[in-house]
C-alpha cells in the first residue's frame, strides 16, 4: 500500500485527511503534539479499513523538528509516498504587540518545518518517479492582512513555494497542491484568537473541514496545483488581483480587526 504522511493530524483539516486516505487504503504515518488524539485516530482507522498507522507525537514547531521527524521515519524503516503539510497556526492582533516566541513558533510551523520537512521526502519521490505533496495554505495568502500580517505572509510564501516546486518537478510524476481554503470549522480560530462571529464574511465562506478535504482530493485526481474550496472564496481570492493593493489591504485589515478576542 503507499504510504502518506500528515502532520496536524490529530483534528481539523489534517484528522479528515487521515480518515479519506485511510478510505483510499493507504498506509498512514499521524504526526501531532496531541499523542493521545492520535492514538485513539489510529486504533479507530486501521480495522476500520485495513491499514497500518504509525504514530509519531512530536511538536512540529520546535527547531529542527522537521529533521527529528525524517529521522524517526528512516528509523522505522519506512518509504513515505506522500506528505500533506496540514500542520499550522496563526497568532492574530497588531504586529507590534504579539508573543514574540508564538510569533516565532508559528514562522517555524508554517514556513521553515514545511519547507524543510518537504526537501527531505522530495528525492526520495523524484527516484521513483512518483509521489504527492499537499500544502496547506490559505484564502490569506492572496492578499496582506493587517492584524494578521504574518500570518498572511506565511501563507504566502507556502502558496509561491508550492506552485514553483510543482514546476520544479514537472516530469517527474509527482502531484503537487497547495491547497488554499477560506475560514473553516476547526479549532484554528479559536487558538489563534479569532471570535469567528466577529469575521464579517458571507456565511457561504465558511466551510467544514470535511468540505475542503473533499476539494483537496478532487484537486489531487485533477492534478491541479492551487486549489481554492468553496464558490465564494474562490471568488473573493481571485477577485483582489483586479482591485488597488492599498484598499485590498485596508478592507482586509478592518475585517480581521473586527474579529479579534
Amino acid at each position: 500500500m503507499p504510504l502518506t504522511l500528515i502532520t496536524g493530524a490529530s483534528s481539523g483539516i489534517g484528522k479528515v485527511f487521515a480518515e479519506r486516505f485511510a478510505q483510499e487504503r493507504h498506509d498512514l504515518i499521524i504526526v501531532a503534539r496531541r499523542q493521545a488524539e492520535l492514538e485513539a485516530l489510529a486504533e479507530r482507522l486501521a480495522p476500520a479499513h485495513g491499514v497500518k498507522v504509525h504514530v509519531i507525537p512530536l511538536d512540529l514547531a520546535a527547531p529542527q523538528a522537521a529533521g527529528i521527524l525524517f529521522d524517526e521515519v528512516r528509523k522505522r524503516g519506512l518509504e513515505v509516498d506522500g506528505v500533506i503539510n496540514n500542520a499550522g497556526c496563526g497568532v492574530h492582533g497588531l504586529h507590534a504587540d504579539l508573543d514574540v516566541d508564538a510569533l516565532e513558533r508559528m514562522l517555524n510551523l508554517n514556513v521553515t518545518f514545511l519547507t524543510s520537512l518537504t526537501r527531505r521526502f522530495l528525492p526520495g519521490m523524484i527516484a521513483r518517479g512518483s509521489g504527492t505533496i499537499v500544502n496547506i495554505a490559505s484564502t490569506a495568502a492572496f492578499q496582506p492582512i493587517p492584524h494578521f500580517s504574518a500570518y498572511a505572509a506565511s501563507k504566502a510564501y507556502v502558496l509561491a513555494f508550492t506552485e514553483g516546486l510543482a514546476e520544479e518537478v514537472r516530469g517527474h510524476g509527482i502531484k503537487v497542491l497547495a491547497l488554499c481554503p477560506g475560514p473553516t470549522r476547526t479549532e484554528f480560530m479559536a487558538t489563534a484568537g479569532i471570535r469567528p462571529k466577529g469575521i464579517k464574511y458571507p456565511q457561504a465562506a465558511f466551510m467544514s473541514a470535511e468540505q475542503v478535504v473533499e476539494a483537496g482530493m478532487q484537486a489531487l485526481r485533477q492534478r491541479a496545483v492551487i486549489r481554492i474550496p468553496g464558490t465564494v472564496n474562490a471568488l473573493m481570492a481571485r477577485s483582489v488581483a483586479y482591485l488597488p493593493r492599498q484598499l485590498v489591504t485596508k478592507i482586509s485589515g478592518q475585517l480581521m480587526k473586527s474579529s479579534q478576542q
